[in-house]
């Protein structure tokens, strides 16, 4: 964890880290946010196993504990020397519970929020993975009664760059740029879709703060750009 006094020195003389809104909700969400950085600290090859092994951790419902046999049965595919140091790690860092009692391992909560987030993103690997997960993350928020207004800019954001983007090849008047903007509107034009009516549904919802919203509502691109038609 972060020493408080190393924090502050990012900042200027005078502005405390917790009295920005913004650095404020990522201190309180710090327990969530180290178990991101137990998971993607080191080389890419170390990540992919670590997500490998809590992924098959946390998929198996019926029975949510392992034994030390259990893990080294399931995971027979792995050097077991690097299985260990894996497991480790992630005991250590508290995205996995080692049950002295029980001598069995569970996933912890930090653990699994974060595999429930990596789970989302890698739902949407195919096409346009940013506007899908924006996407389900604002639909998500709207059907609990809880939109993230940060999630619901990044959602507008997204949607008025690729308007503009498809605006941009139809000024162009070039045969090349017209016909890639083609096929990528065609590869994402579902999550356009999907994207402008759960944002239409969020502003017209009482409980909803549109602080933001408005002036990009006004661009949402509500057809498609004439070059894509």
């Amino acid at each position: 964890m972060q020493d408080e006094n190393e924090l502050s020195q990012f900042f200027a003389n005078g502005f405390a880290p917790d009295d920005l809104p913004s650095m404020a909700s990522l201190l309180r969400a710090r327990h969530y946010l180290d178990a991101f950085i137990t998971l993607f600290r080191g080389g890419e090859d170390e990540v992919l196993v670590r997500l490998l092994i809590l992924r098959e951790i946390g998929a198996r419902a019926d029975a949510p504990r392992w034994s030390p046999q259990d893990l080294q049965m399931h995971f027979s595919y792995l050097n077991p020397i690097k299985l260990d140091t894996v497991l480790k790690r992630l005991r250590e860092n508290g995205l996995l519970i080692w049950d002295v009692d029980e001598q069995l391992y569970a996933m912890s909560e930090s653990g699994r929020v974060a595999l429930a987030a990596l789970g989302t993103v890698v739902q949407f690997a195919d096409g346009d993975a940013e506007l899908g997960y924006l996407t389900s993350q604002v639909a998500a928020g709207q059907s609990l009664g809880q939109v993230s207004n940060e999630v619901l800019l990044n959602l507008l954001a997204r949607l008025n760059e690729l308007y503009t983007d498809f605006e941009a090849a139809l000024e162009s008047q070039s045969e090349f740029q017209i016909r890639a903007a083609r096929e990528k509107l065609e590869k994402v034009w579902q999550w356009v879709e999907k994207g402008t009516d759960v944002i239409r549904t969020v502003l017209t919802d009482e409980t909803t703060d549109p602080r933001g919203c408005i002036k990009l509502l006004n661009r949402l691109p509500w057809r498609k750009p004439e070059c894509c038609d």
